[in-house]
């Protein structure tokens, strides 16, 4: 019988969407018949009120009020804080899990996000199923309490700074796999012909394209940097991702003359500008930062968010992957610098070399079809007892 397989997801940012597109696209190369649900566990489908209000909530603090953002994340950094807090939410959270795992009826059940493991063994209690739930954990260093699940049968994770965080938080190091964050595959396997796909997206030749984002929801300094990069004289040519930021993209579409560079909202193709890009201009987002380590594009890091994006910074840097400038002035200093520096960004290719894990969303891939296969296992046993009985 073919195997179904849940993702629980969140909208909140771009990254767990990320993450669960190249798992999905990995198991259906592994395993043709496998059911994927990917489920936005916050979705009005499934929830009830607050709950489809979170990621919205989530986005705001995030964008707007990033000091207050950060007095969240660190006020619930405590594993007992956080308990205590998700376990008051259980009225609203428990509800909207059991509809959506009675709407998917997975055999395993595979968590993209934070906040939810503790609620959703509980629902799974609720209905008397004894599907395993798997951990996928998309943050490279700060590992919030939120992550952390007790009865977890795994763990990925995609560093061993990630793995001694989860060993901190009590985790048993055997459940824990470092396997590199999943990225797509788009991801990994350069184009045919560069040439032909900046014609295709309308990139002059041999200009020095220069991506510039703010991850999902257009955060950062993304307006004043390339506001000074177009003054600058600096040969760049500016392609802007604002993402859901709307009001981002109409008030640069109107300053940027086609001629002189590009403004997008949100792409279902950033694997193709990436690849059609010679310097990325972004926030600390994990799954951006790996995604264009696999793509070999060297990184200018404007910032991070709160508590969770901080460790990036230190990761990029230490790893030698990019530089980190968080003003805008500093910001086109940098772009100049590595636009003129062919050999240092060269050696910021290699050391991408060394970090990427290409085979990622695979190796995941085949953690959660083994699962699938030791749950059928499981099952065949004690319908077997049950019918000797």
């Amino acid at each position: 019988m073919a195997k179904k397989v849940m993702i629980a997801l969140a909208p909140a940012g771009g990254g767990h969407l990320s993450v669960t597109r190249a798992l999905s696209e990995a198991l259906s190369e592994l395993a043709p018949d496998v059911t994927i649900s990917a489920v936005n566990v916050y979705s009005a489908e499934y929830g009830v009120f607050p709950v489809p209000a979170l990621p919205r909530l989530y986005a705001l603090l995030a964008v707007n009020s990033p000091a207050l953002w950060r007095r969240v994340y660190y006020s619930t950094c405590s594993q007992t804080r956080y308990s205590l807090i998700e376990k008051a939410a259980q009225p609203w959270l428990r509800p909207t899990l059991k509809a959506a795992l009675q709407a998917t009826q997975p055999d395993v059940v595979v968590s993209a996000l934070p906040a939810l493991g503790y609620t959703m063994q509980r629902a799974l209690r609720d209905l008397g199923w004894r599907c395993p739930l798997a951990v996928v954990v998309s943050d490279l260093i700060n590992i919030h309490p939120a992550w952390i699940t007790r009865g977890a049968a795994w763990y990925a994770v995609p560093t061993e700074e990630a793995r001694l965080a989860c060993v901190r938080a009590g985790v048993a190091p055997e459940s824990i796999h470092v396997l590199g964050l999943p990225v797509s595959r788009a991801f990994t396997e350069p184009p045919a012909d560069r040439a032909a796909l900046r014609r295709r997206l309308g990139v002059p030749q041999e200009a020095r394209v220069v991506l510039i984002m703010g991850g999902a929801d257009g955060a950062g300094p993304v307006e004043e940097t390339v506001q000074q990069l177009l003054a600058s004289g600096v040969p760049a040519f500016p392609v802007v991702i604002a993402g859901r930021n709307e009001r981002l993209r109409r008030r640069l579409s109107a300053r940027i003359r086609p001629s002189a560079g590009r403004v997008l909202g949100f792409v279902g193709n950033m694997a193709e500008w990436m690849w059609a890009a010679d310097l990325l201009v972004t926030k600390a987002g994990p799954n951006t930062i790996m995604e264009a380590v696999h793509c070999g594009l060297p990184i200018v890091l404007t910032g991070a968010l709160p508590g969770q994006e901080e460790g990036n910074i230190d990761f990029v840097v230490a790893n030698g992957l990019g530089t980190l400038a968080t003003r805008p002035r500093e910001i086109v200093q940098a772009v100049g610098r590595l636009l003129g520096d062919d050999e240092e960004r060269a050696a910021i290719r290699q050391a991408m070399a060394r970090v990427r894990r290409p085979q990622a969303a695979r190796d995941i891939a085949q953690l959660i079809l083994a699962t699938c296969e030791q749950a059928g296992e499981r099952d065949s046993a004690v319908q077997s007892l049950r019918e000797g009985a």
